[in-house]
Order: C-alpha cells, then structure tokens, then sequence
C-alpha cells in the first residue's frame, strides 16, 4: 500500500483527481499478481510491485480519459440536437462551446486514428488471406517481368529496324 501511495506522489500522476482510485488499481492488481512473483527469477519484490502499480495507473488514466471523451461527446451531440437544459429549469447549466471540451474530444480522436493505424499496419493476415496475398504479389511480380521483357524486346526491334 506505501508504494502505491508514493509512486501516486510521483510527478507523472500527482495532478490527477482520481489518484485514490489510481491507487486502489495498483494495489487491486498486487493483490492479483502476487503469486505470480518468481523469487528464483528475481530477487526484487520492491520494482515487482511498482512495475505492477505503474501499468495499473497508466490503465486507469487511459479510462478516465475514455470517459471523459464519451461525456464530452455526448454533451456535444445533445447541444447539436438541442436537448441540453438551459439552467433555468434543472438548475444546471454547461458551458457546450468550452475549448477545453473541443480539445479533449479532437486530441482523444487522433490518438485513437494513429492507434488504429498503427495496429492495422501491426496486424498480420492469416490462413487464407496471407495464401492470396502471397499468390496475388507472385502474380503481379510475374506481369512485371513480363512486361519488363515485353518492352525490352519491343526496344530491341525498334533498334533493329532503324
């Protein structure tokens, strides 16, 4: 439980409002991975269980934050469809042309395209799809040296007849 209050201390964590579920996370996940420590592997537990800890506040950060993105989201699409109360009745009032909400939603979508990306180009085909592909750029690479030949016959009779 120290570590996991100290490593929340760290500057990497410290200014986050949800740094009491963060620290529940790390020590959630200890309590889950501690049988799986080796002492014949390692002889410390210490960087085992902050190792532990890390990821687990990475993976709430990265939760918060998916959360945060489908509230502003929704906020947004409630303002274009005009469903938001104006304060008057319900007594709540939300600032919809906030930049920070804007920001928040836009930065969320990039890194979510550039993941996206990045796992596309990571994923491997298999089975059948990796048999085509290997067949069809055995194809193309045919058609090329074909038609490589094709044109270098063709210049050489044009040579010829001149």
């Amino acid at each position: 439980m120290d570590i996991s209050e100290r490593l929340s201390l760290n500057r990497n964590f410290i200014n986050y409002s949800y740094r009491d579920e963060m620290i529940a996370d790390g020590i959630e996940n200890c309590i889950i991975a501690v049988h799986n420590f080796d002492p014949a592997k390692s002889s410390k537990p210490f960087s085992y269980f902050t190792q532990i800890i890390w990821f687990a506040f990475l993976r709430r950060i990265a939760k918060e934050k998916t959360q945060a993105y489908v509230k502003y989201k929704s906020y947004q699409n409630m303002s274009d469809m005009g469903e938001l109360f104006k304060g008057d009745d319900a007594g709540v009032k939300i600032n919809i042309d906030n930049e920070f909400m804007d920001e928040a939603v836009k930065s969320f979508e990039e890194s979510k395209k550039k993941k996206d990306a990045k796992a596309k180009a990571k994923r491997t085909k298999k089975g059948l799809e990796a048999f085509m592909e290997d067949e069809t750029d055995a194809a193309e690479k045919a058609i090329d040296e074909d038609t490589l030949k094709e044109l270098h016959y063709s210049e050489e009779d044009a040579v010829e007849k001149d």
